[in-house]
């Protein structure tokens, strides 16, 4: 039987040491990955003739750059350049770089490279980015504005429950998508339809944006409870026997004389935050507890139903939204739209990246 067992002998003051079966891992590097960028390179630029080469390798260059401080940022993105289909991809979007006078096409397939780490394990999405990246170097750039604006409507809305800090978020978030004069009639829909980026609809039309965006903040455009009446003393005996405080109950900016919920919809009440603040110092934050979301939504069960005042409402919350410049821009533009148009998944994720150009609060592909 074979002996497994291992002695050492050393001297006096000596240092006994032994490594059995050492495994030693040493990720990708940066110098690697740069490395890797030029071998597919080669087989890139197997599609462009002698010609071309100077202003091609100009340009594969600057995407270089470009993606080289995306690789710092994204997680997973160094070892992406180890997987062969990752390298696949890498070697198609150099071919439209190449084949790009714009910048923002490098940086459009920056960010879609990056989307492709983040959704490693999406074989969907996987397929839609490598679709996009064959298309983006094609994409008129006011379309491309036009679908990322459809699609920020579509995807994002403020979370405060305050309605000039929610509507203060939705006009930074425009503005900063709102980067050139967004599309007129509906040509650049139809060109959008050709690269299956959009289906466009010749009988659809999209929602107006009292209707919309009332439904969206419930919370800002309910009609909410009269101060001083009955139900408005029930709303404060149910916070009482639920140990919560009054000030959850706020002035409703829309309609004088009534009160409402801190909150942008009825499903924001199980998001609620309550805190604990002594001399300006936060002690302390929790989340409600089910029996006392069960409170809140009995109170939201009080809130008053008048149709023709929730009309009312419904007009001031275009008026408040009208108050600020972009917003007012977004929805006279949205409202002049002859027809409605569906974003397909490819549509979707070059509206994400090129929105991610723009503004950094959108978020990460892999947060969504």
């Amino acid at each position: 039987m074979e002996n497994n067992k291992q002695l050492q002998k050393a001297g006096d003051n000596s240092q006994q040491l032994q490594m059995v079966n050492p495994i030693i891992n040493v990720g990708i590097t940066e110098e690697r990955v740069r490395e890797i960028f030029s071998e597919m390179n080669a087989i890139a630029r197997q599609s462009y003739t002698q010609d071309a080469y100077e202003l091609a390798m100009k340009r594969v260059g600057m995407f270089e750059e470009l993606l080289m401080s995306k690789v710092e940022q994204v997680d997973g993105m160094l070892e992406a350049f180890r997987d062969p289909s990752f390298q696949l991809l890498l070697v198609e979007a150099q071919k439209r770089a190449a084949a790009s006078d714009r910048k923002s096409d490098l940086e459009m397939l920056t960010e879609l490279l990056a989307h492709r780490v983040e959704k490693k394990s999406d074989r969907k999405t996987k397929a839609s980015i490598s679709k996009a990246v064959e298309i983006v170097d094609q994409i008129d750039d006011d379309a491309l504005c036009g679908l990322t604006m459809v699609y920020a409507i579509n995807s994002w809305a403020a979370v405060a429950g305050d309605i000039s800090q929610g509507l203060h978020t939705m006009n930074a978030l425009f503005s900063s998508l709102c980067y050139r004069e967004l599309p007129t009639g509906f040509d650049w829909a139809y060109h959008l339809d050709v690269l299956d980026a959009v289906r466009t609809s010749s009988i659809g039309t999209f929602k107006k944006f009292s209707e919309y965006y009332s439904a969206i903040f419930e919370g800002y455009t309910c009609v909410g409870i009269q101060r001083d009446s009955e139900n408005y003393t029930k709303a404060l005996d149910i916070l009482r026997e639920a140990h919560l405080p009054s000030t959850l109950l706020v002035p409703h900016e829309l309609n004088d004389g009534f009160v409402r919920l801190d909150v942008r919809d009825r499903d924001s009440i199980a998001n609620i935050q309550l805190t604990s603040i002594n001399q300006g110092t936060l002690v302390s934050q929790r989340t409600l507890t089910p029996t006392e979301v069960d409170a809140l939504n009995q109170i939201w069960s009080l809130y008053t139903n008048d149709p023709k005042l929730a009309e009312q409402i419904k007009h001031a919350f275009v008026e408040k939204w009208d108050s600020y410049d972009t917003l007012s821009i977004i929805r006279s533009w949205w409202e002049a739209l002859p027809h409605s148009f569906t974003i397909t998944p490819i549509g979707e994720v070059l509206a994400h990246a090129n929105a991610q150009r723009y503004s950094p609060k959108v978020p990460r592909m892999n947060n969504i």
